[in-house]
């Protein structure tokens, strides 16, 4: 039997290559998901943070003497080039997505119309003219309770330092500049939560709301989307935050808002790669994800409004052809994988 022992060193090392990924120490403190990334991860890219990941084969009580967290871009002898090629890699992966984010032209978006836009705005009359296709269902009620649950981070998120709603995606904001139905809205969304005087800022979201209406049409095919994103978070607002027996959200106000879809999606849901399963433009697909987001997102409120009005809901066979939206990965930011 051999008396060989293991060298102490290769062991730690092998340990080290071989261990599970460590959120970095921003992210742990934080008790937030970490992107793993090397050198520096999305969320503290994002935030402009310190990001520090330990250093894998080292114990606690040797912690003082060796520093238990590595600067981002500091490398170590002894645990070979695959960490520094890591890091080169993820390095010019960030340059890449930057210079991405830098060159994004929505001037010539080119998507395909998938559903039947009519019905889309004729979707409210189904409670009062029913159909032979038509396919009853019923929401839980704790279905609808988590739904509103979920709806009422849509506008508070907006809150947050660089928030984005899942409805709206984070390089609609290029260069750091909103359209302008997007710009107010987050205005006066600030300004709903954090004023005391809600009855003044109330009116100037109706008077918004009503000026979408007016205007809307004649807006341009990425101006449509931020004019119908920002109507949609005014409903979700004004809905859940409303006072008891107060009427700021009615039947109307869905009527209106499934219009505005409906014209959303007469201007195309689908990228002309996606038909031939081939890669599409960024923009396309930007603006295609954002539309199916608020698209899908005005169906469950329709559904909890209908539910919790006592009204009856029924399947939207009419989105059948439409593809379930995907989540907004990083480098995107961390307020956009909701």
């Amino acid at each position: 039997m051999s008396n060989l022992q293991p060298n102490p060193t290769t062991a730690t090392l092998r340990w080290a290559n071989n261990a599970p990924k460590k959120a970095c120490k921003q992210c742990s403190e934080a008790k937030r998901r970490c992107g793993l990334e090397r050198p520096i991860c999305s969320r503290c890219e994002t935030r402009k943070l310190d990001c520090q990941y330990r250093i894998p084969g080292i114990s606690e009580p040797f912690a003082d003497s060796v520093s238990a967290f590595a600067p981002p871009h500091q490398s170590f002898a002894g645990i070979g080039t695959v960490g520094s090629l890591e890091r080169d890699e993820t390095s010019a992966q960030i340059q890449h997505n930057k210079a991405r984010e830098d060159a994004l032209d929505f001037t010539a978006i080119h998507l395909v119309p998938i559903t039947n836009s009519t019905q889309i705005g004729n979707r409210w009359m189904e409670a009062f003219v029913p159909t032979l296709n038509q396919r009853p269902k019923t929401l839980h009620l704790f279905t609808v309770q988590y739904l509103s649950c979920v709806f009422r981070t849509y506008y508070k998120s907006m809150l947050l330092p660089g928030g984005f709603p899942p409805i709206i995606h984070p390089l609609q904001a290029e260069n750091k500049e909103l359209f302008i139905p997007l710009a107010n809205c987050y205005a006066l969304v600030r300004k709903f939560e954090e004023h005391s005087n809600t009855t003044e800022v109330t009116l100037s979201i109706q008077q918004e709301m009503d000026r979408l209406l007016r205007e809307y049409q004649s807006y341009g095919h990425i101006e449509l989307l931020a004019a119908f994103q920002a109507f949609l978070l005014y409903t979700l607002m004004m809905f859940f935050s409303q006072a008891p027996n107060a009427k700021l959200v009615d039947h109307k106000t869905l009527v209106h808002l499934q219009e505005i879809a409906s014209h959303v999606s007469a201007t195309g849901l689908l990228c002309d790669a996606e038909l031939s399963c081939t890669r599409p433009k960024w923009e396309d697909w930007i603006i295609a994800s954002a539309k199916r987001r608020a698209i899908y997102a005005m169906y469950l409120f329709s559904n909890v409004f209908n539910a919790i009005s006592q009204q009856p809901t029924h399947i939207a066979e009419e989105l059948t052809a439409l593809p379930v939206p995907c989540i907004f990965f990083p480098p995107f930011g961390p307020h956009t994988t909701f």
